[in-house]
């Protein structure tokens, strides 16, 4: 669905959680437009479970597998 609003004037970024899900679902992000920034969330907030460095990197890796990353200035 968020595809739907990539378009939409007003909107610059899109701020994403997706630890809990395993990541499933963020294949969308390779269409972002080049001028959306977008934040993804790679901790599961909703679990007192503490994530590993490597599952942390893991998911990281995924979301800039499918759009560069950038600096914030």
């Amino acid at each position: 669905m968020l595809p739907h609003f990539f378009e939409t004037k007003g909107i610059d970024q899109f701020v994403l959680d997706y630890a809990n899900r395993s990541m499933a679902g963020i294949e969308f992000l390779k269409n972002l437009p080049k001028e959306k920034d977008v934040q993804v969330g790679v901790l599961d907030i909703r679990t007192n479970a503490i994530e590993t460095p490597d599952i942390v990197a893991g998911r990281i890796r995924k979301v800039i597998a499918l759009c560069s990353p950038i600096a914030s200035p």
